[in-house]
């Protein structure tokens, strides 16, 4: 006498009902802890990225852990850096010694926002948008009619999708960044510069 499958696929489907809807609440608390707004770049100072002189309550964008790994050398590995001269060292040191860009930010209502950042693609007078979330902060130029005080409505219609721009390049900046030859690395910063720059 054969055995019935029917019990065997109410388990798969309810399985697959628990994993779409595990899906969806990760995909919801996602978008709640991604904010994005926009604001016109005023101005940009050179700067440095430990820059002890940096104002109180600036935001840190790309930093140097996410460059780093395009100074990476197959032959400045661990091993054998332990054993250099000392001015070998202090180049190695150096590479990690990163100028940075203070950009300034106007939010509109939302006041003055500075933001540090290797990055160097802004220049004033584009329309910004700062993506953010508690550990992490992206800046990428978007289209001037973001900015726009007319348009703000349209902005709001469009706010999902500008969430989930941002939060792709945001997983991408938190993701591990060890990469172990460098066509690897080149296509990791080609993957990162593809999600987190441009409009």
């Amino acid at each position: 006498m054969r055995k019935s499958n029917q019990p065997l696929a109410l388990i798969h489907l309810i399985g697959s009902l628990a994993l779409v809807a595990s899906i969806q609440s990760l995909a919801a608390l996602a978008s709640s802890a991604v904010t994005v707004s926009h604001g016109w770049v005023t101005d940009y100072y050179l700067s440095h990225w430990e820059d002890p002189n940096l104002p109180v309550g600036v935001l840190r964008g790309l930093g140097p852990h996410d460059q780093d790994m395009t100074t990476h050398s197959p032959d400045l590995d661990q091993s054998e850096t332990d054993g250099l001269e000392p001015s070998r060292s202090e180049e190695t040191t150096a590479l990690r010694d990163h100028t940075a860009i203070l950009y300034t930010l106007d939010l509109n209502e939302r006041g003055m926002q500075m933001v540090v950042s290797t990055k160097t693609t802004l220049q004033p007078g584009d329309c910004a948008a700062l993506e953010r979330t508690d550990e992490v902060i992206n800046l990428r130029r978007v289209s001037p009619a973001f900015c726009d005080p007319a348009n703000q409505e349209i902005v709001k219609r469009l706010l999902s999708l500008s969430i989930e721009r941002a939060a792709r390049c945001i997983a991408s900046r938190e993701a591990d960044a060890t990469q172990p030859t460098m066509p690897a690395v080149q296509e990791r910063m080609v993957e990162l510069a593809m999600l987190c720059d441009g409009g």
